[in-house]
């Protein structure tokens, strides 16, 4: 092999050593990055589950609050009325009244405007609930009844709790109800 020819070959061979290295280092310091999320959420998860440990009275109390209202609710003409009007073509059996949105309930930890997640809370006719959870458009997993405080405390989180029990004090549950609904807004 010339000179040139090795002097090309040992400069290829440099820069291909070079460029190995540096794949190797991005990959080393991709898999710190994925290690440093992986801890972050590993402490918010942990900081969540204590947060709802501190408040596991609090969630009992407005998990009753809530089922004590939609209980009333229910039965109220109220109540009748608006699934009548809202929900004309479906059967009465099927019938439930959206009452509460937000971002997922039954993730911890809660984020109230977490990015495209959504969640929404009916209250069906016997006074209790039907939980339904999405992404962006799409309805995804999970939905499930809750028939009892101690279920609703169980299966979703404090905040999502508290922040509906917060519309429900301030009425502005009323107001939303009547937001979601189109037939309302012809009355404006």
């Amino acid at each position: 092999m010339t000179r040139k020819k090795r002097s090309s070959c040992d400069s290829l061979e440099h820069a291909l050593g070079r460029a190995l290295g540096e794949a190797e280092r991005r990959k080393k310091a991709e898999a710190v990055a994925a290690e440093i999320r992986q801890q972050k959420a590993q402490a918010l998860l942990h900081a969540a589950e204590k947060d709802e440990e501190e408040h596991a009275d609090e969630k009992r109390a407005v998990a009753d609050t809530i089922f004590s209202w939609a209980r009333v609710f229910s039965q109220t003409d109220l109540y009748h009325r608006l699934l009548d009007a809202v929900l004309p073509v479906v059967p009465p059996a099927g019938r439930k009244l959206y009452v509460f949105g937000g971002g997922w309930g039954h993730e911890l930890p809660y984020k109230p405007d977490g990015y495209g997640c959504w969640s929404r809370l009916y209250l069906l006719p016997e006074g209790n609930f039907f939980y339904a959870a999405g992404y962006k458009w799409f309805p995804s997993s999970p939905t499930f009844s809750i028939k009892t405080p101690r279920e609703l405390e169980s299966k979703l989180c404090h905040g999502y709790l508290k922040e509906f029990a917060q519309t429900l004090q301030s009425g502005e549950v009323y107001d939303a109800i009547q937001g979601w609904y189109p037939i309302f807004s012809k009355e404006k």
